[in-house]
């Protein structure tokens, strides 16, 4: 009988269906994902349906994040930077950095994605262009003089 009392009056058995009373279910199966699963617990029980709606509607905390990333890339590259503290051009700094290593995940794992041209993807190009150019300087003119060509009629076409 005193085993009853101790498993009702149990504070993490409370936590635990409380838990259970919001626990959001949503399986998917991924076979790329077999040996990396993820799980995400939300503990924002106040708002458990308002981030649900949220992820299933607008998109997930990545593409949320993405978006904010974008946004605050634009902002940056308007503002004048010129009078910056070290910190605060620091902070920036690793901004910069973090976006690039966000594009680069993002390219590397939708290649064929219908997106526009990123940082990540110009800076791994030139990588490869002067890759090309030491194993076949020849084939390294020709795909410049092709780059030369196409940037030359994008300038031509923005006038």
């Amino acid at each position: 009988m005193a085993s009853d009392t101790a498993t009702t009056n149990d504070p993490f058995s409370q936590l635990f269906s409380q838990f259970l009373r919001v626990w959001n279910y949503r399986p998917v199966t991924s076979w790329r994902d077999f040996f990396n699963p993820q799980f995400i617990i939300n503990s924002n029980t106040g708002d458990v349906g308002v981030e649900n709606d949220v992820l299933a509607t607008v998109g997930s905390y990545g593409k949320q994040l993405g978006t904010i990333m974008d946004a605050l890339h634009v902002v940056i590259s308007a503002s004048k930077l010129n009078d910056l503290l070290p910190a605060d051009q620091r902070a920036l700094d690793r901004f910069q950095s973090l976006r690039k290593d966000v594009d680069a995940v993002v390219t590397r794992n939708r290649p064929n994605s219908d997106h526009g041209l990123t940082e990540a993807e110009v800076t791994e190009f030139l990588d490869r262009l002067q890759a090309l150019g030491r194993e076949d300087p020849s084939a390294a003119r020709a795909v410049g003089e092709q780059l030369s060509k196409g940037v030359k009629n994008l300038a031509q076409a923005a006038t």
